[in-house]
């Protein structure tokens, strides 16, 4: 029987994706989810070498998981499942590898990418990286999920689609689902990270440096959310996927965490967004 497959690379990062039914594959690379969900995605034909691989197969609903390896099974063919999965385990090897991935937008000013994170919505990420990019000379980099090198300090890679669900930004770019802008081609050292809450009703602004042993417990916890698959659910949300974090990955995630936000910046802002935006630019001009 024929096996087909291709390989998906995010930032060096692979998975090898493999079925014996050639439109399950064939389907795959024609996903655009699978070009907006996975940061820096690269389809890869060519016989190369992979940590982790996937099986996906026709028949009863089915999945068996052991990291590195997966097996999906689906009655048809099921694209959040599917994309979903890749990038999990993704995210498996890139932390191996040291780079991990972190629910974010960003933006570089100066040289430097500004990351502007945390895990409710609504806070104002991408919001502030699209002003800064439209009105202060900024460069949008990523928009909802950023690729970090913690040890280098940089950024290495992220989604470059803006996904138009709030009314402010199908305001401004219409109705399309996405808005795609150019996303540098290279990596940039990071600046520093910014915690923001818009308030437009407020006259001034409060910007608070976090300590180091703040910015590394809420970065930590972060980080650990995408390989331990706490919203990742298969079968129309029915079944949650388990963890694929490991003693040895997630000892190397704390220490590096530790030794990252002692010499990284992190400041909580609240104020209106061009009060934030006027303040960032201040302290990238330092």
């Amino acid at each position: 029987m024929n096996k087909y497959c291709i390989t998906i690379d995010s930032a060096g990062a692979k998975v090898l994706v493999t079925s014996t039914d050639s439109n399950i594959i064939k389907k795959l690379e024609q996903s655009e989810f699978l070009q907006r969900y996975v940061p820096n995605c690269k389809i890869l034909h060519d016989s190369v070498s992979a940590v982790a691989n996937i099986i996906l197969k026709t028949g009863k609903p089915d999945f068996f998981l052991k990291y590195p390896k997966a097996k999906y099974t689906n009655i048809f063919y099921e694209d959040k499942d599917i994309v979903s999965l890749i990038e999990f385990l993704l995210e498996g090897v890139r932390q191996e590898a040291g780079i991990y991935c972190l629910h974010s937008s960003s933006a570089v000013i100066n040289g430097r990418n500004i990351i502007f994170w945390g895990n409710a919505s609504g806070m104002g990420k991408t919001r502030l990286a699209l002003t800064l990019s439209e009105k202060f000379g900024a460069q949008m980099y990523s928009d909802e999920k950023t690729l970090l090198n913690l040890q280098e300090n940089v950024t290495v890679g992220g989604i470059a689609s803006i996904y138009l669900s709030k009314p402010y930004l199908q305001d401004k770019f219409g109705n399309a689902d996405f808005y795609d802008f150019i996303q540098p081609g290279k990596s940039f050292p990071v600046g520093f990270f910014v915690y923001p809450h818009i308030d437009e009703d407020s006259k001034s602004i409060h910007i608070e440096r976090w300590g180091a042993n703040k910015f590394s417990w809420h970065l930590y916890e972060e980080l650990s959310r995408k390989i331990r698959g706490t919203s990742r659910r298969i079968f129309n949300n029915t079944l949650p996927v388990s963890s694929i974090d490991s003693i040895s990955i997630a000892t190397q995630r704390s220490l590096a965490v530790e030794d990252y936000a002692k010499s990284t910046p992190c400041y909580y802002m609240r104020g209106s967004e061009a009060l934030i935006c006027e303040n960032i630019v201040k302290l990238c001009d330092k």
